[in-house]
């Protein structure tokens, strides 16, 4: 399978580690507050809806947090998507900042939420100097 990662950036390692640790993992998406794209890895194939899933996490994260606000409930942490063809797991970064990490329909949740939290940690300490 054909593998597409942004390169020669510091998180480029973390995205690819935590695509390649598990064959149920789509892609690995770092994101912006506005919906950018900062980077990806993926199989080939998956670019596309990846991207289009990138544009709207930081919509859903807003709205959750505007809700969950409302009820003083706190900031949001993790948001998980379920669909019948792939799941959707979003943890907020500070910045403003979104990783996810898309599974296919046979994706282990509580692997995935693992993985998610191990990416999150080292996005923060090798990126973002937290």
């Amino acid at each position: 399978m054909p593998f597409h990662s942004i390169t020669a950036m510091p998180f480029h390692c973390i995205l690819t580690d935590l695509v390649r640790a598990d064959e149920d993992t789509l892609g690995a998406l770092f994101v912006d507050d506005s919906g950018e794209l900062i980077g990806i890895a993926c199989a080939e194939g998956d670019r596309d809806r990846l991207e289009l899933i990138a544009a709207y996490l930081p919509l859903y994260l807003q709205r959750l947090e505007t809700a969950l606000a409302a009820v003083e409930a706190g900031a949001p942490r993790l948001l998980h998507i379920r669909r019948h063809a792939l799941d959707v797991h979003a943890a907020a970064l500070p910045e403003n900042y979104v990783l996810s990490l898309v599974t296919g329909p046979r994706g282990r949740t509580a692997l995935t939420r693992r993985r998610l939290e191990v990416g999150v940690r080292r996005l923060e300490r090798e990126v973002l100097g937290v």
